[in-house]
């Protein structure tokens, strides 16, 4: 089991970080982004991470369980940020077999929880210098969105996976209180597209045209705040 893990904590050690030697593969602009935090990571990255998982329950996931495991390893790719950078704080003269195990340690660690005044209490130390507390980007994922619609050719089906990214948890939380006029504008902009855009929807045309109607509704609504990571048109069963 800590042999699994140590595999996995290696994986999302190396997922994100930048092109150190220079090479490697080139990444592509248009790949949808799914998460970000000091790295991006891409909807290829997640998809690889989903069969990662998979691969290690021995099974295939689907459904509601496929969808939690989506957004569990979302929040995953930016929450190892801050252990991988928790982890250069180490000794130097500790070897990189030592600090692994350390983290595998801290992760089987079963803490007891704070009373709700022992929270505040530590949230309100004061910290050393060089110890920022930032909550950083937020991503909010949203259930699919899947519309049906007759067309000379058949009945066919459109579903969209989508998300909202926000820079600050002050952000998102004055969104929060909008989110039904959000999401009104994303369902009636999906209703207004053409038909060959139904069919064979183009995914940065569609992030621009939605994001259009959700800034004519919500004008402090983010330009990038709009993520499309799952894109799917075919035949209505």
């Amino acid at each position: 089991m800590r042999c699994l893990m140590l595999v996995v904590l290696a994986a999302l050690a190396a997922a994100g970080e930048p092109n150190r030697g220079g090479g490697g593969a080139v990444i592509d602009p248009t790949e949808p982004v799914v998460a970000s935090g000091r790295y991006v990571y891409r909807q290829k990255d997640l998809d690889a991470f989903l069969l990662i998982a998979q691969r290690h329950a021995g099974k295939r996931f689907a459904g509601d369980d496929l969808e939690r495991l989506r957004s569990a390893l979302i929040r995953m790719l930016v929450d190892r940020e801050a252990l991988a950078e928790s982890k250069e704080l180490l000794p130097a003269s500790m070897s990189a077999k030592a600090r692994d195990q350390l983290v595998l340690d801290l992760m089987d660690y079963q803490g007891h929880e704070a009373a709700p005044e022992g929270r505040d209490r530590v949230q309100g130390m004061r910290l050393p210098p060089t110890v920022v507390i930032d909550t950083g980007p937020i991503l909010i994922r949203l259930p699919p969105l899947s519309q049906t619609r007759k067309l000379a050719s058949g009945r066919r089906q459109l579903t969209l996976g989508l998300a909202l990214y926000f820079t600050d948890q002050a952000l998102a939380k004055r969104m929060e209180s909008k989110a039904p006029v959000l999401q009104d504008a994303i369902l009636a902009q999906v209703q207004l597209l053409a038909d060959d855009q139904f069919v064979e929807p183009n995914q940065a045309h569609l992030k621009q045209v939605l994001t259009k109607a959700i800034i004519a509704k919500v004008p402090d609504f983010p330009a990038d705040g709009l993520l499309i990571p799952q894109l799917e048109s075919g035949t209505a069963e």
